[in-house]
């Protein structure tokens, strides 16, 4: 390519450039036209555009994009991580890991120049027809992604939802680096976001995950994977807040900043009824922890948005499953001690403690402690771990606890 190219040098030259390193006919002619505007390259003062071996290093670099390939699904997503690549180096975003920057006099050219605008209405950057894992590699992805998805990025198009799952991992996620690596996991996304949350909500929404939440049957096997698939949302954004600590409280009020976005998934699991019987449906403890993460008012802290009509179904279920818990405790309590049994009626005790009134919460508590063939505190009456002496009888001390914890001033916002 030689001592390519002065803005006004013979145009020709130039689209015969960037054809060898790979650009189409098409986008080879719309960058030569757009290198001449004043805001991008056309600066008559300049000495070139690319140094001499621009062709060899981008080819370098994609060899496997040089392949001509037949779907042509996969031939546009050629042709958008080039352009992408060449983007992220005329913002000088790009290339890290001591790649060279091929582009001057006029490179990190300002973000607000009209150039960048007319380069993204040109490329239509889209995340599924991009090789995002090679732009994560490659160049400063962190900044470059909303210079590429301005409008936001389609999450149901690139998070794979069969990695949402119910199960909450069990490495520490701060220590869990695969997240900053990966666009197909959810928090890959919402870790970007949650840096600068204020700046960056729009971009990345959950609204835009909403259409794979829709589809599943309405019957009892698609109502148990909707719950599981509500549940792995709820565990993705927990695992992302606690990625940074300093940043979102994922036991507090940190879902304040997605609780609008979590609306219409709660809608999802309402407009199903999961409340509908006295039977404990598969819906039911998803339907209660995500009213409490949106409507608590130390969690989403939306209470006021929430209709008398729900916030009575939701105590009036939650009553009567522990109202059944007292039975549990008196004639069956090693149900009690399964941590899937548990962790049901915990769900319920929590709609109790935010929504209900003190006494309504208290008293189905008091009933089924009364009825205890277990006991539920330490010899020193105790229900709480303290170091030096003897540990309460889990999991039946939870029962004392939930008493103590319902006892809290804090909590009898609703008296």
């Amino acid at each position: 390519m030689g001592n390519l190219v002065h803005p006004l040098d013979d145009p020709s030259v130039l689209k015969k450039g960037l054809q060898e390193a790979g650009f189409s006919e098409s986008d080879s002619e719309w960058l030569v036209d757009m290198f001449k505007r004043p805001d991008c390259f056309g600066d008559p003062s300049g000495e070139s555009i690319f140094r001499e071996d621009f062709i060899d290093q981008f080819e370098a670099l994609f060899p496997e994009l040089a392949v001509k390939l037949a779907e042509a699904v996969e031939i546009e997503k050629v042709r958008q991580t080039r352009l992408a690549l060449l983007f992220s180096c005329l913002l000088e975003l790009g290339l890290v890991g001591g790649y060279p920057i091929w582009f001057y006099p006029n490179a990190g050219i300002a973000e607000n120049a009209e150039w960048v605008e007319e380069f993204q209405r040109h490329a239509k950057f889209r995340v599924e027809t991009l090789d995002l894992h090679k732009l994560i590699e490659l160049t400063d992805f962190d900044a470059l992604l909303p210079l590429l998805f301005a409008g936001g990025v389609s999450l149901n198009e690139i998070v794979d939802l069969e990695r949402l799952s119910p199960v909450p991992r069990r490495r520490w996620p701060a220590k869990d680096r695969d997240f900053e690596k990966d666009p197909e996991e959810l928090e890959f996304w919402l870790i970007w976001r949650f840096k600068d949350d204020e700046k960056r909500r729009d971009i990345v929404c959950l609204n835009t995950l909403l259409q794979g939440f829709s589809s599943f049957s309405a019957d009892d096997l698609g109502d148990k994977e909707l719950a599981d698939k509500v549940f792995g949302l709820i565990n993705a954004i927990y695992n992302a807040m606690m990625y940074l600590p300093m940043n979102l409280d994922p036991l507090n009020d940190g879902w304040r900043v997605v609780a609008r976005e979590l609306v219409p998934f709660w809608a999802l699991l309402t407009a199903r009824e999961p409340d509908a019987n006295s039977e404990r449906s598969f819906l039911l403890p998803t339907w209660w922890h995500l009213s409490t993460l949106i409507y608590g008012w130390s969690m989403g802290g939306l209470e006021s948005e929430l209709s008398a009509e729900y916030r009575n179904r939701l105590i009036r279920s939650a009553s009567q499953h522990i109202g059944i818990l007292r039975s549990v405790l008196r004639d069956t309590p090693e149900q009690f001690k399964d941590n899937v049994n548990s962790d049901f009626y915990q769900k319920a005790f929590y709609i109790l403690l935010v929504f209900a009134k003190p006494w309504q919460s208290l008293k189905p508590l008091l009933l089924a402690f009364s009825e205890m063939v277990k006991p539920a505190v330490a010899s020193h009456l105790g229900f709480w771990n303290e170091s030096g002496r003897e540990p309460p009888p889990y999991p039946y001390s939870q029962i004392a606890l939930w008493i103590g914890t319902a006892m809290y001033p804090q909590n009898h916002r609703n008296a």
